[in-house]
């Protein structure tokens, strides 16, 4: 049970000492909730000292606390689970609209090639340099956002061009059958475009940014005896991708001291923000 409590008796019936009868250890019945709230959590030596002393107050105390803690945790799962669920349904239809669209945009194109002269493979894998060369060309530019770097012109050249190419060989198609034949054959070759776009607009979103490599970190403060280049040598692949190790990782690959561990980690926390 997490609550939420309205009385002090519920979160007393609600604690591990409580639910074994109220006999035995009180204080490790109330270590055992804490444990059971904090799992998966790493935990330093200072945490565990709190955890400690907070596993000497009353169980229902302990209760809330835990309470508190297993509902926040829920609460954001929730959400991660809802926000994957807009994701993917997104995903999914975005990933139709361009199937389909691809599909009716190289019938066009390949009528186009075969109109003017091509037949057999070659007239079958016309069609496909077209899309991908937008394709290439949208990784480029994928590839570029996450490492927040500037993309390369020729990116945008490439999609430019294949996005004329592919418009130009649906209208070809279309146009047999008047203006409005035209208009309709366009369509799919926008709506291509639009669906690709929007499928690289949630991956986007969707991965974190990693900084280019062999950015220099800020000089550490003299005052960690070298612990600070130390730590960057050590964790560089962490801090490339925005990641601060925790204080317990740091005091073992360091073999250092609790105090200056946190004074390394708060070094390291501040240089990936600049």
């Amino acid at each position: 049970m997490t609550g939420p409590y309205e009385t002090e008796r519920e979160a007393m019936a609600a604690s591990a000492w409580a639910r074994q009868g109220r006999d035995g250890d009180m204080r490790a019945s109330n270590l055992a909730d804490l444990a059971a709230a904090l799992s998966g959590v790493e935990v330093g030596a200072w945490d565990r000292a709190i955890t400690e002393w907070l596993a000497g107050w009353e169980p229902s105390t302990v209760a809330v606390v835990c309470g508190l803690l297993s509902r926040a945790r829920a609460a954001r799962s929730a959400v991660s689970a809802a926000d994957r669920a807009i994701r993917w349904s997104t995903v999914a239809a975005v990933s139709v609209v361009a199937l389909v669209a691809a599909f009716v945009s190289y019938r066009h194109a390949l009528a186009v090639v075969r109109a003017h002269g091509e037949g057999g493979l070659v007239a079958q894998v016309y069609p496909l340099t077209i899309d991908g060369l937008i394709y290439a060309a949208s990784m480029v530019l994928l590839d570029a956002a996450r490492r927040r770097a500037r993309p390369p012109a020729l990116a945008y050249a490439a999609l430019g061009v294949g996005i004329a190419a592919t418009l130009a060989a649906n209208v070809a198609a279309g146009l047999a059958y008047g203006a409005m034949g035209a208009v309709v054959a366009a369509w799919p070759a926008p709506a291509l475009m639009i669906s690709y776009e929007l499928l690289m607009l949630i991956i986007r979103s969707g991965t974190a940014p990693v900084p280019a490599s062999g950015t220099a970190l800020p000089e550490p403060p003299a005052g960690l005896n070298g612990h600070g280049h130390e730590a960057a040598r050590i964790f560089s692949a962490e801090l490339s991708r925005g990641e601060v190790p925790g204080i317990r990782r740091i005091r073992r690959e360091l073999h250092i001291g609790q105090p200056r561990a946190q004074e390394v980690r708060d070094y390291l926390a501040g240089a990936t923000r600049t």
